[in-house]
């Protein structure tokens, strides 16, 4: 694996927000730490050797690299191997024998793909739009396919995932450097065995992203490293974290507790990995809606805090379920939350002996309506089945 400690890289580097430069910016870092087991991309802390004077990385500077490299994603089925890389060199090859370099501008997409209608098997398309990832890992059928294909296929997919994570970034950019990383720029990694004139056995694209010293939600610990008012203030601020990316019409879609990070040196969190996320795009609001209706972000960001012992959950709005039970619900999860919960939120109230009276239903049969046996306080944030 050429990601090991003290490796070292040179990258082409394209500042997502500058249009100045016309040509990438040669880059050279080192490896400090690659955050392994890889999955369907490789992260990795490096600190920056050589730079460019007009750019925002300076020297000895520490960035986190988001490499998408096609032989080291996360695969069950379709191992990389050196059998299927060398039929890939012998296409790739055979196809600028014939048509010249296939090199494109950076992150243009291009595939070269099978086609029924040519005798070499080479076609061009310039919106090659792939399968998802797992499609070209883990589904059987593709099992099927060419050595090659499948890495050409896998290749036109590491190239949509890493556009895809850079437009969410910039439809994120109000919110780089408080509640997510800066997105530096693209980058592109050039393989000295690579062929030249060819992009997909030359280069490995990328991001470059700010690092964030800090601790992932999976090292805090009340009492431990962290204060519980501290804890509940961070909490605050990834819930609100979450209902910004959601007001900015992005959908995480992976909220888990490696995903957040709490930086060491002033406790604050920042949201990571917008690799499963999903944004708005052509869609209309009433669309969106439906969309974003079955994603529950916050939700699952407030139960991996609570999970964490990080945070005690505002109190859900409850209303009576006039036709069956009453309050018998709301008293049951009340009662099995800790008394630490309780005895913030609620306050009991006195309830009749017994605390239920009998009720019929439209077809006569008696059920027992429970009165409520507690009241939140007043002052209490809530929440209700809306906030997800």
């Amino acid at each position: 694996c050429p990601y090991l400690p003290g490796c070292k890289l040179y990258i082409d580097f394209y500042p997502v927000r500058n249009q100045a430069f016309s040509q990438p910016i040669r880059l050279k870092v080192e490896i400090s730490h690659p955050y392994t087991p890889f999955t369907n991309s490789q992260a990795l802390k490096a600190r920056v050797i050589s730079s460019h004077p007009e750019i925002n990385i300076k020297q000895d500077s520490v960035l986190c690299l988001k490499l998408f490299d096609r032989r080291f994603v996360e695969r069950t089925l379709i191992k990389w191997s050196p059998r299927s890389e060398i039929q890939l060199r012998k296409r790739v090859m055979k196809h600028l024998s014939k048509h010249g370099p296939t090199t494109s501008p950076f992150f243009v997409t291009r595939g070269i793909l099978r086609s029924s209608s040519s005798e070499d098997g080479v076609y061009f398309h310039p919106d090659f739009c792939p399968p998802t990832l797992w499609d070209y890992t883990q589904h059987a059928i593709i099992s099927f396919r060419p050595l090659w294909e499948r890495e050409v296929y896998l290749y036109g997919t590491m190239l949509y995932q890493a556009e895809l994570e850079a437009a969410i970034y910039c439809q994120l950019y109000s919110l780089q450097g408080t509640r997510i990383p800066h997105l530096y720029g693209f980058v592109s990694v050039r393989l000295p065995q690579g062929i030249v004139g060819d992009d997909i056995t030359s280069r490995i694209p990328g991001l470059a992203i700010e690092y964030i010293d800090g601790t992932t939600l999976e090292g805090l610990h009340v009492g431990q490293n962290v204060s519980e008012e501290e804890a509940e203030q961070i909490s605050q601020k990834i819930l609100t974290t979450f209902r910004e990316i959601r007001k900015w019409r992005v959908m995480h879609c992976d909220v888990r507790r490696v995903n957040i990070i709490v930086r060491n040196s002033d406790l604050s969190p920042f949201v990571i990995d917008f690799g499963s996320a999903y944004h708005k795009k052509s869609e209309t609001e009433e669309e969106w809606a439906i969309l974003a209706a079955g994603v529950h972000d916050i939700k699952d960001a407030r139960d991996r805090l609570e999970m964490q012992g990080l945070h005690l959950p505002s109190p859900l709005v409850t209303e009576p379920d006039a036709s069956s039970n009453g309050f018998r619900v709301m008293n049951q999860r009340i009662e099995s939350s800790s008394e630490t919960w309780r005895k913030k939120y609620v306050e009991p109230l006195e309830t009749p002996v017994p605390s239920f009276e009998i009720r019929k239903d439209s077809c006569g049969r008696e059920y027992e309506w429970e009165y409520p046996r507690w009241r939140i306080k007043e002052g209490v944030n809530t929440y209700n089945f809306t906030d997800f």
